[in-house]
């Protein structure tokens, strides 16, 4: 599914959810099993706490967290579009924006990987919180620095998994853009060659 709307720019929560939802079953998992060894805890307490945590931080965490950097960006005059012309004018557009992105034509497919990538730093954060939370509050009898430690690392470990995949995808959008280009330049180039051809074999029959 793709969410390219060209001239509203894209609201990143949807790309983001959409990436989220799919991958929750299997994070989940991956994370119960990780509690599961370093909390010394059956795997069904795991698998309920990581349940209820991920749940809560992907529905009502990451929404809000979302909402304040969208207000955040606007506040601060983030929300214009920008010329993107060098590499450190795009990665400073990405970053400033990777909440909502502007409207930037074709360059959205490459943006909106890269955007997700800059908003895992603060997902994790709230990923963390919201699951240690219930975490804290379910397994009583656990020592707080232990499951501070064992959530964190567990979402360390999800969401490395994720920004992998945004990675692949964004150098795969990259470079299927860049041959856009070449082979549009390319096309020009050539349009431009045939169309003064008749006019050097003229001026070579003069």
């Amino acid at each position: 599914m793709t969410f390219l709307l060209f001239n509203a720019g894209v609201p990143m929560i949807f790309p983001s959810l959409h990436l989220m939802v799919l991958a929750l079953l299997p994070i989940i998992i991956l994370e119960a099993l990780y509690l599961y060894v370093s909390l010394n805890i059956s795997f069904s307490d795991a698998l309920k706490n990581m349940g209820i945590g991920n749940v809560v931080s992907t529905f009502i965490g990451i929404p809000i967290t979302w909402l304040l950097l969208v207000i955040m960006t606007y506040l601060t005059g983030g929300g214009s579009i920008y010329q993107i012309n060098t590499p450190l004018k795009k990665l400073a557009v990405v970053v400033v924006q990777s909440a909502w992105l502007a409207p930037y034509g074709r360059n959205l497919r490459w943006m909106i990987p890269a955007a997700g990538l800059v908003l895992l730093i603060p997902f994790f954060f709230v990923s963390w919180f919201f699951e240690y939370w219930v975490v804290s509050y379910l397994l009583e009898n656990i020592e707080l620095i232990a499951s501070n430690q064992a959530v964190r690392n567990a979402n360390l470990l999800s969401y490395a998994l994720l920004g992998g995949y945004l990675l692949i995808r964004l150098l795969k959008e990259s470079h299927q853009l860049s041959k856009a280009i070449s082979n549009k330049s390319l096309k020009t180039r050539r349009k431009k060659r045939l169309k003064n051809a008749p006019l050097r074999n003229n001026q070579s029959v003069s």
